[in-house]
């Protein structure tokens, strides 16, 4: 009966044995007995928050929404082993506020210390509360502590979500969309928001008003979203921009920067030549076409410049040229040679004293011109060779007609003599 009885303690012995090794070796503040993994178990982690050494347990911590926080977590190892990771993380907030170490071995005996960062959320209601959890975990079992922690809007904070601006051309106006929140706990009045590109010296200033904690107080919101819009010089070069936002009251500011892209006036116009050569008598006039494109947003101004060539002349309708946004328009250029040979030339296209385009013509002069016409049917040319030669012309007519009256007088009178004298 008494070997029955031993047996039992035995075997009843074995069974708690076992199911004391099956136990998980996680504790909190609450546990005492310690894991093998760290001396002490949850006791045995010191736990530096945010500069605060050695942290209890039944401590409430306290921190700033939208700041981060130094976690330090230092053990020692109770026994050796591999693949042990250290993670800090809050739970209580929609999403999971966490930071880990890389997998490491530890050694038996030996002190180590981790440090971890933890970004806590800046959109949370004041006052809420929440649990740090701070962990060390092995293969088999781990260790774990945990703390309460309430957090709290710094008083004065204003921040930019976002901003939000399209690429422009020269001399165009660039929108910039801003939107403006009040992180605080307390109103912030009298919001300035300024936006800038420091490199081509423009900036512009604007008034967002005043900011509440939370919405719908006073008929007040905690956000403000405005449009503000800078006007781009003319001379602009084609490039990537730093654009500078600023907002400030008298108690907080914040700041954001974007790139923008502007494109330079010579991107927006582009120059199509429909001929580009041709061949005719000299002092014969020739037209050469020409297509202005404006791709950009705002309407093109354009001056067209002749070059200056010896023994030829151009000239062209109208030296401004406007063109809408997106459309196009047909410049003529017309040339006529003075003397035999080939002729090189062309037409610059500024915008604002910028070159953003150029046409190139060749004229062909051989022989000299019979009629003295254009290839057009027309001439512009009314030169003072010509004016002398028609004002010949009609002198030459009016001699002969004077002579011609005065012959015929002649001849009546002398027939009017011979009838009397009978």
């Amino acid at each position: 009966m008494k070997g029955k009885f031993f047996l039992v303690s035995v075997i009843a012995l074995l069974l708690a044995i076992t199911a004391v090794s099956a136990t998980t070796c996680t504790v909190n503040q609450t546990q005492t007995n310690p894991c093998d993994l760290v001396v002490g178990g949850a006791d045995g982690l010191s736990v530096n928050v945010n500069g605060l050494i050695d942290v209890s347990s039944d401590v409430v911590i306290s921190g700033e929404a939208g700041e981060s926080i130094p976690v330090r977590v230092s053990f020692t190892a109770g026994r050796d082993d591999t693949d042990v990771r250290v993670k800090a993380y809050i739970s209580g907030y929609r999403s999971e506020v966490s930071d880990e170490t890389n997998r490491f071995d530890v050694i038996s005996g030996s002190i180590y210390s981790k440090l971890l960062s933890l970004r806590l959320p800046s959109d949370i209601d004041q006052g809420e509360d929440y649990t740090l959890y701070v962990r060390v975990e092995g293969k088999t079992d781990s260790v774990e502590k945990t703390y309460q922690f309430k957090l709290q809007r710094e008083s004065y904070n204003l921040e930019i979500l976002s901003v939000d601006a399209d690429e422009v051309q020269a001399g165009g106006t660039l929108r910039v969309d801003i939107v403006l929140k009040n992180r605080g706990s307390q109103r912030v009045d009298d919001n300035y928001v300024t936006v800038s590109i420091d490199s081509l010296g423009v900036s512009k200033r604007a008034y967002f008003g005043d900011l509440t904690p939370t919405d719908d107080v006073e008929d007040k919101e905690d956000a403000e979203e405005r449009s503000i819009y800078l006007q781009i010089p003319t001379n602009a070069d084609s490039g990537v921009y730093s654009l500078e936002v600023n907002a400030e009251n008298l108690d907080s500011r914040d700041s954001m920067s974007k790139s923008v892209v502007i494109r330079g006036a010579e991107e927006a116009s582009e120059v199509i030549q429909a001929t580009t050569t041709r061949e005719a008598n000299a002092n014969e006039e020739v037209l050469y076409d020409f297509i202005l494109v404006n791709k950009g947003r705002n309407i093109g101004v354009y001056t067209i410049v002749l070059d200056n060539v010896d023994n030829m002349m151009s000239s062209v309708d109208s030296t401004i040229v406007t063109v809408s946004a997106g459309s196009s328009k047909i410049v003529t250029v017309k040339a006529k040679a003075l003397k035999e040979r080939t002729y090189s030339f062309g037409a610059s296209v500024l915008s604002d004293g910028q070159n953003v385009g150029r046409a190139n013509f060749v004229l062909i002069a051989e022989g000299n011109s019979d009629s003295g016409g254009s290839s057009s049917g027309s001439s512009f040319f009314s030169g003072e060779s010509n004016n002398l030669v028609v004002l010949t012309v009609i002198l030459v007519i009016i001699f002969v007609v004077l002579l011609i009256v005065l012959i015929v007088l002649m001849t009546r009178k002398s027939s009017t003599e011979e009838e009397s004298y009978y």
